[in-house]
Parts: structure tokens; sequence; C-alpha cells
């Protein structure tokens, strides 16, 4: 639950917020840009990749998954409620956290980039 929580809030993020502006002029709390430790854009890009490649293995099990229920030798009520249960909840919540990772992914990208592009706007 709490990891759903999560990555809710990084997709709503990555949904609801343009990556921030750099200025080196001014901190969120007011005080000195020398009291602040920078982003390593690295580390950020490679969170990015983490998350893009949870997407994509979160895609491969229910594609794996979807595969192993079509060809359940299983015929019943139960089987029709675990089918169904599949097909009307859990599916849906994978696919949707494929989706999330995805936001998170490129959200972070987003930063990162920023950030880079911030930084070598200083060097110049």
């Amino acid at each position: 639950m709490r990891t759903e929580q999560s990555l809710t809030g990084m997709a709503m993020l990555a949904k609801n917020s343009d990556p921030p502006t750099f200025r080196p002029e001014s901190t969120a709390f007011g005080g000195s840009m020398s009291n602040l430790e920078g982003m390593d854009t690295e580390q950020v890009l490679h969170l990015s990749r983490i998350l893009m490649g949870g997407s994509g293995q979160v895609t491969e099990t229910i594609n794996r998954a979807q595969q192993l229920i079509e060809g359940l030798n299983w015929v019943g009520p139960d089987r029709d409620v675990f089918v169904s249960s599949w097909h009307d909840t859990h599916c849906p919540r994978l696919i949707s956290l494929v989706e999330e990772l995805k936001d998170a992914s490129l959200n972070a990208h987003r930063y990162a980039v920023a950030q880079q592009l911030a930084s070598s706007a200083d060097e110049h």
C-alpha cells in the first residue's frame, strides 16, 4: 500500500507540475546557495531508467499472466470469478502502475535535464 501511495504521488507530480526553474540567485527558503547540495543528475537519470525498466517488467508480467489465465485448464464458477477479477480489478491496477512508473520516470528525466541545462548555463 505504501508503495502504491508513493507511486501515485510521483505520478501526480509528473502530471501536475513542470520541472522547477533553477535560479542561482534565489532559494526556496531564502537562504544562500552555499547551504544547498545540488542534484546529482546522473543518479536521477539512473532512477529514471530504473523506473522505466520497472514499467517494462510489469508490462511483461501482465502479458505473461494474461496468456496463462487464458490458457487455464479450469472450468466452473470459481474460474469465472477468478478470470473476472483479473480483468476487472487486477489487470487495470497493474496497467495503472505501468503508467505511473512511466510518468515518474519521465518526470525524473525532466528534472535532471532541467538541472543539466541550468548548470551548463551557469558555466558560460
